[in-house]
């Protein structure tokens, strides 16, 4: 099913006092008549298309649309027309999707906290290191390897950014 860009019909309001709503005509192909069908809309000066005309998208449609000014008494004023037709069509889709593998690799980072640990692997175990210390301004000295430390965002080249808390 595609979608169809929503449009605002809107007229003047017939300036008579005894006027109590607005029929709006339709008609697929180019001409509109009093014996086409209709909708009542009441006493509004526009309605939002496609939403009054529940139409199939799946097909390229000409719709000509009329409006006419109704009186107490059920009698109805000219009708105005469109100068064209109102068109309903979706463009086709695409094809051929499909998704393939590379030889790049990306490093994305994840939200382990939903995941139970998993147990270490004896053969990627990695070794003790001296922690590393960086000085911020205020000459406080933080480790590397502490909690107070963590990798919060990538630069514009793809280089990740030690923030440090």
């Amino acid at each position: 099913m595609g979608k169809i860009r929503k449009c605002k019909l809107s007229w003047h309001p017939s300036n008579s006092e005894e006027v109590i709503g607005y029929r709006l005509y339709w008609s697929k192909g180019d001409r509109v008549s009093y014996d086409s069908n209709f909708f009542e809309l009441g006493k509004v000066d526009e309605v939002c298309l496609p939403d009054v005309l529940k139409l199939d998208t799946r097909y390229e449609t000409s719709i000509m649309l009329g409006i006419t000014a109704v009186d107490i008494e059920g009698n109805e004023s000219d009708m105005v027309t469109l100068p064209a037709p109102y068109r309903t069509k979706v463009p086709p889709p695409p094809s051929g999707l499909e998704i393939s593998t590379t030889e790049d690799i990306t490093a994305m980072e994840t939200d382990n906290a939903d995941r139970p640990p998993s147990p270490p692997d004896p053969e990627r175990l990695i070794p003790e290191v001296e922690p590393q210390h960086v000085q911020r301004r205020s000459g406080r000295s933080l480790s590397f390897n502490s909690n107070e430390s963590r990798i919060k965002y990538y630069d514009d080249v793809g280089y990740r950014k030690l923030e440090i808390d």
